[in-house]
């Protein structure tokens, strides 16, 4: 069935897509800048940090932010549901302080690493606020307001750097940098309250919110299990190791940011197309939505995965320096990761209410990662705990597939796998892929001692230049001889 005009997911996203593309390289100079300023004993405290920061702060909102792109959509005014979910949110976020003050010096004693004391009232302010102000962004975007909530998502990750970078150069080292943190995230939830209570429609209910409970909990059962999981390998590594090689475990599984900037807002404004057409009865061209955007993120995710693994000994010593060479294996695992983002599952399955396949999907990874890492860590070290990740993954995407055709029926016939799979065009990607890979590998092999002359981060850089230049000049052409048409589909994006 055709796709009215206008409805394309990855059109609507493209100012989601441009402020995470903006903010990316903005932000992503921040890793690389402690990378090379901090001692490998400092850089791995400031990763540290986060490793204890980041699993409080996705796991305790428990699906209430991200249930708003199902409620709101739907709602005739959004301010009982906003009103709802930000105080919940306040709630979880002094659970979420009280938790990380308690839980601090046992993580100091486990890692070791004395040092994370010091950071411990600053640190639960942060997660506090970053807690309380969590639904700015996704505010705006459930009300189809992707132009403001990019604006506000390039603001605040600007200012989120200056408060990291500023106060080392400053003199106010680390300490500093987590009391400007803190700081910043106080006036985040200001400016999310004032929207909040700016909002029109009713007062929050009791009924009103048992229902967006009922959707977000088991979403938020799956975090609480997801997250754990996500982290576990980072986890199993820096009780395994000292800070100072955990930083060059966390160099390796550098993420790149690539992936947020195409597949989160892609498949959170997917969510949103897909319960404004339930509302008109037009549930049916989901699929066609579906199949639309894993043709267009495939394109990006597979040929990207393929050269980052092709080049990470350039990248890697191009972004962090030679005295991170020890993680290249490391991100070679990790970046291949980024293939299995091509499919918007988990955004599709919640948009369609199926929250609880999410759940036990995460609860398979779960199972999984657990005898990967007591298996592959003792055995391969380090690079067995990212190999744990990456084998978990799969297992994650594999159940969430087994429930993707029975979401997109919503109670009808089950749609044909080439209404929402592109499997003719991802294979003829792969193959294309892996021709110029194998192709460009060849090639700079050769090339290895003029490109080396250099030496030291000019010679990587130099490196990188060569190989890219070759990998897209072949595999532009290939893809059109597939008759895949990279630049017409690249240029759809914005239709």
């Amino acid at each position: 069935m055709g796709q009215p005009r206008g409805t394309s997911a990855t059109r609507q996203a493209l100012p989601l897509v441009l402020a995470r593309m903006t903010a990316a390289v903005i932000t992503v100079v921040t890793p690389l800048y402690l990378a090379r300023k901090l001692s490998l004993e400092e850089y791995g405290t400031y990763k540290q940090i986060f490793l204890l920061c980041g699993p409080i702060l996705s796991i305790l909102s428990l699906g209430m932010v991200q249930s708003l792109y199902y409620f709101v959509p739907r709602a005739q005014g959004p301010r009982a549901v906003l009103l709802q979910t930000q105080l919940f949110n306040l709630a979880m976020g002094f659970v979420g302080a009280v938790l990380l003050w308690a839980a601090l010096p046992l993580a100091a004693e486990r890692f070791p690493n004395p040092t994370l004391l010091l950071f411990r009232g600053e640190l639960a302010f942060f997660v506090l606020f970053s807690l309380a102000g969590g639904l700015l962004e996704t505010t705006l975007t459930s009300q189809g307001r992707t132009r403001a909530s990019a604006l506000v998502y390039v603001g605040y990750e600007i200012l989120k750097s200056v408060a990291l970078v500023m106060p080392f150069l400053l003199g106010f080292g680390m300490k500093g940098a987590m009391a400007a943190l803190a700081a910043l995230t106080l006036t985040r939830f200001c400016v999310t309250l004032s929207m909040v209570l700016s909002a029109e429609g009713g007062r929050p209910s009791w009924t009103g919110l048992r229902a967006q409970l009922a959707y977000a909990l088991p979403f938020g059962a799956a975090m609480l299990i997801s997250i754990p999981q996500q982290v576990a390998h980072q986890y199993a590594v820096a009780l395994s190791v000292p800070p100072a090689l955990f930083a060059v475990y966390a160099v390796g599984c550098f993420q790149v940011p690539l992936v947020d900037l195409l597949y989160s807002p892609t498949s959170e404004v997917l969510m949103v197309r897909v319960g404004q057409l339930d509302k008109q009865g037009l549930g049916v061209q989901a699929a066609g939505l579906f199949r639309e955007a894993t043709r267009k993120l495939a394109l990006v995710f597979i040929p990207t995965s393929a050269f980052l693994v092709l080049s990470a000994p350039w990248v890697v010593r191009v972004l962090f320096g030679a005295r991170f060479d020890a993680a290249v294996p490391i991100f070679r695992v990790s970046v291949l990761g980024i293939m299995l983002a091509c499919l918007p599952l988990d955004g599709l399955l919640r948009a369609r209410g199926q929250t609880r396949a999410i759940f036990f999907s995460y609860l398979g990874k779960a199972a999984a990662t657990v005898p990967l890492l007591a298996l592959l860590v003792p055995w391969r070290g380090m690079l067995g705990g990212i190999l744990a990740w990456l084998l978990a993954e799969v297992v994650g995407k594999t159940l969430l597939l087994r429930q993707l055709p029975r979401a997109l029926a919503a109670g009808g016939p089950l749609p044909a796998l080439r209404d929402w799979l592109p499997v003719k065009e991802l294979a003829r990607l792969c193959v294309a892929t892996g021709v110029c890979a194998g192709a460009v590998l060849a090639a700079t092999t050769r090339l290895g001692p003029v490109l080396e002359m250099l030496g030291g981060r000019e010679g990587a850089l130099l490196h990188v230049a060569v190989a890219g230049v070759l990998f897209t000049g072949a595999l532009v052409p290939l893809l059109q001889v597939f008759g895949l048409r990279p630049i017409a589909l690249l240029a759809s994006l914005r239709r």
